[in-house]
């Protein structure tokens, strides 16, 4: 897979740039983080006080899009996948198999959930007994020697090229104001907190179908895709320009399951607050439910 295939509006110049940008902004945040810990420590202070404020007096009023928070700039700290590999061979290799084989991983995930919850309240014997099972319990180490041990002297990612798309779009669509996260997801996993697992206002999850069509050759498939992720972008983006109240920590996220058949998120709440997620056919459904 070439990122060099996806055109998003980009010329190449342009995507190394934005690859060059996004690493000295990150660098920079280490930086400070050495040299100014008071200073961060001033700000991180602040923006606990900003949120508190917000959530009880600060209203949004819709027309215009809400200030960037304090919480969104996490995002730096969350993101793996552009430094999947090092020559340190630093990685995180459940990342990669995710992102790789995301339907493998979700029965991963859930077998493994089952078998420790089983063995936490009743004992190593009894999760053998119950829930064991011998090939979910090997998928991991199967996919490891299949993709990432090809070579004896070193491993290879898989996963990049898919990385390297995902963070692309990130930069393409996000802005000054607030950031865009895309993701893989698989239509197996029941785990609907993967969509808020970045710090970003807006998300948007992929099947790994339709992440292929993105990075189809036929360019019309491409186009296509392209223009739907524009268009639903564009949809989360004037949600939350429209919305209007005094929720504290509200976000939109989608789930592109097929061509026809999207999911809409929201939430709202963070910290010691309680967290509410809602599901709706529409933007129109979720600012329904979420104006005051």
């Amino acid at each position: 897979m070439n990122i060099n295939n996806i055109n998003i509006g980009c010329e190449k110049s342009q995507i190394n740039k934005i690859f060059g940008e996004t690493k000295i902004v990150k660098d920079k945040i280490i930086r400070d983080n050495n040299e100014k810990n008071d200073d961060i420590l001033d700000v991180s202070l602040e923006g606990i006080r900003r949120q508190e404020m917000l959530s009880k007096e600060e209203y949004k009023y819709s027309g215009m899009t809400s200030a960037r928070e304090v919480w969104e700039d996490k995002i730096f700290t969350e993101k793996y996948r552009h430094s999947l590999y090092t020559e340190s061979g630093s990685t995180d290799i459940r990342e990669m198999f995710r992102l790789d084989r995301p339907d493998e991983y979700a029965l991963y995930e859930k077998y493994m959930h089952n078998f420790l919850l089983v063995a936490d309240h009743e004992g190593l014997d009894a999760a053998i007994e119950q829930v064991y099972n011998y090939d979910l319990a090997n998928l991991e180490k199967k996919w490891m020697d299949e993709k990432l041990f090809q070579n004896p002297n070193y491993f290879i990612n898989p996963s990049s090229s898919r990385g390297a798309v995902l963070d692309t779009l990130d930069l393409a669509f996000s802005d000054k104001d607030h950031n865009v996260s895309f993701d893989i997801f698989s239509e197996l996993s029941e785990n609907i907190e993967d969509i808020w697992k970045y710090s970003s206002k807006f998300s948007i999850q992929l099947t790994e179908r339709m992440f292929e069509n993105l990075v189809s050759p036929d360019k019309d498939t491409q186009r296509s895709m392209i223009d739907l992720l524009m268009n639903k972008v564009n949809e989360l983006k004037e949600a939350e320009v429209n919305y209007h109240g005094s929720k504290a920590g509200v976000r939109f996220g989608i789930r592109i399951i097929d061509m026809d058949n999207i999911e809409y998120y929201a939430r709202y709440g963070y910290g010691k607050q309680r967290v509410y997620d809602i599901k709706g056919n529409s933007v129109k459904e979720l600012l329904d439910f979420l104006n005051d």
